[in-house]
């Protein structure tokens, strides 16, 4: 089985996570002889028999949905929740796995600026050196009016850092481009990775065609992908801080040289302290989206008064007005 891992990689990437664990079982027994497996994930009494490396083992028998909140999409309604107040939303504990709220969450939504959850994603695991530093294009400042931005200009010198905070606080687009192409040196060819890590992760109903979210009827995702997306990227310790700060004060480099700051503020209301969290409820992180086409979106992860940490989502609310207080009744059903 030497190219166990090969076949491991292309599973992830192309099942679905309710299936895939199925799938891998299944392509285990094919690929090791007619003898079946007691236990396909049992490699302490089988790694021998079929020749399988210790270490390799290891990396091949973990269930693809160790971990994760699986569920076939079906609705968990809740009669204190009028989940007509968007078209998709969730919550889940994911410490325990437990779904206490589905509502349409395999269904095809816009993401908005959620998008840029995973383009940090997609950053923070191809640069090495956060401190390292990029330069603003033409191509990243020239955007539609009313983008939402991070007040970068062309010539900037800015660290990765220092744009990450500009992408998730303030949202900026101009920092999602900039970052897209420090990595991949275009936007097109940083958007590839995008989808690649977007089916490695199971979100296999997502497609995104910019860095930023700014609309396009090709890019799309669901309550559940982002839910996904969220729960991979809260992993990495600096995603999370990044994510949990109400402000943040960078500093670059102009063109000519001059030394220039920018404040940015986290554009969750939760968490600059516009509306309050439920009693009992601490908000850890989270990430917002509006466009016209996307309606109004937050992602959060939050600790209920049980200690255990919660996803919320809530896709294509109409309003902000509308968007917080139904997100604080969600929060609400945490234990």
């Amino acid at each position: 089985m030497t190219g166990v891992k090969s076949i491991i990689k292309f599973l992830k990437q192309k099942a679905a996570p309710l299936c895939l664990s199925a799938v891998l079982a299944g392509a285990l027994l094919a690929g090791c002889g007619n003898e079946p497996l007691s236990d396909a994930f049992d490699t302490v009494e089988t790694s021998a028999k079929y020749g399988i490396g210790s270490s390799e083992a290891v990396d091949i028998v973990k269930p693809y949905s160790d971990g994760l909140v699986v569920t076939s999409g079906d609705a968990v309604e809740n009669s204190s929740i009028d989940t007509s107040q968007s078209e998709a939303s969730l919550l889940f504990d994911i410490d325990t796995g437990d779904i206490l709220l589905s509502h349409n969450i395999m269904q095809q939504v816009y993401p908005a600026s959620t998008t840029k959850i995973m383009t940090a994603l997609v950053v923070l695991e191809n640069v090495d050196n956060l401190d390292d530093t990029l330069t603003v294009s033409s191509n990243a400042v020239n955007l539609p009016s009313g983008s939402s931005v991070a007040y970068l200009q062309e010539g900037d010198v800015v660290t990765v850092r220092d744009a990450l905070y500009g992408l998730l606080l303030n949202s900026g687009n101009d920092a999602a481009i900039a970052l897209a192409e420090y990595v991949s040196g275009s936007v097109d060819s940083f958007v590839q990775l995008m989808n690649q890590e977007a089916q490695s992760l199971g979100a296999t109903h997502t497609h995104y065609v910019n860095s930023s979210g700014l609309h396009d009827d090709n890019h799309y995702t669901t309550a559940y992908d982002t839910y996904l997306i969220f729960n991979a990227a809260i992993q990495n310790d600096t995603f999370l801080q990044i994510a949990s700060t109400p402000t943040y004060t960078a500093t670059y480099t102009h063109a000519d040289g001059s030394a220039a700051s920018e404040e940015y503020v986290t554009t969750d209301e939760f968490l600059d302290g516009t509306y309050d969290a439920p009693t009992g409820i601490t908000l850890l992180a989270g990430k917002t989206g509006t466009t016209t086409e996307a309606g109004c979106c937050l992602v959060l992860l939050s600790k209920g008064a049980d200690g255990n940490r919660y996803i919320s989502v809530v896709m294509d609310s109409p309003s902000k007005e509308e968007l917080y207080p139904f997100m604080s009744t969600i929060l609400s059903l945490e234990k």
